[in-house]
């Protein structure tokens, strides 16, 4: 996968760092940010607005701090390996992508669009680095091969126009087009998974 076809406005940036680097601060904001409702849940209405299921904010804040703290763990290593790196793109474009659906749809107020920020920041990040330590991103990761138009949507990228309709309607199909190439990857794995499975009959 080419990551400067991928992510364009990397050249621009002339971003130097590290996966390394990035597994901290990804751990780090994970495990403040999904602490954060548990610990203060009124400091945390104050800002994001008031929430019906107190009991789900906690479970998703919990489930978020457990990411960030295996990135953490990981950081310890040397290296990082195939698995964080799926990890740690997957997730943040999964919040990133959640955030602007439903800020769009009004289920969510517009403060969210300051984490998705965030968590687009992080997938730059995450193909900065990659692309400067010349490591493969893997495969999987096809949402976030569609982040450099979600950045557009929220107000990341420098050329990008003021938030309007025509913005709004480029995040929308960003999405889509990001829905769509999962499903493609869901079916090819089928596919593999069932030739596989044909293969081995046969040898028995």
């Amino acid at each position: 996968m080419q990551l400067c076809s991928t992510v364009p406005f990397l050249h621009t940036m002339n971003l130097r760092v590290t996966t390394r680097t990035v597994v901290l601060m990804q751990g780090t904001f994970f495990v403040a940010t999904g602490l954060w409702p548990i610990a203060g849940m009124r400091s945390f209405e104050r800002v994001t607005g008031p929430k019906r299921e107190h009991w789900l904010v906690k479970t998703m804040g919990g489930l978020i701090a457990v990411i960030g703290g295996a990135l953490l763990e990981t950081a310890r290593s040397r290296s990082v390996r195939s698995p964080t790196i799926a990890l740690g793109v997957g997730s943040a474009a999964a919040l990133a992508l959640s955030d602007v659906i439903y800020v769009r749809r009004r289920i969510i107020p517009k403060v969210y669009l300051v984490d998705a920020a965030a968590e687009t920041a992080l997938v730059m990040l995450w193909m900065a680095a990659l692309r400067s330590e010349k490591v493969p991103a893997p495969d999987s990761l096809v949402v976030g091969t569609e982040m450099s138009r979600v950045t557009r949507a929220v107000g990341l990228d420098r050329r990008a126009p003021s938030p309007s309709s025509r913005v709004r309607e480029a995040a929308s199909q960003a999405l889509e087009a990001a829905v769509v190439k999962l499903r493609r990857s869901e079916r090819a794995l089928r596919r593999a998974r069932v030739q596989s499975s044909q293969r081995l009959s046969r040898r028995s």
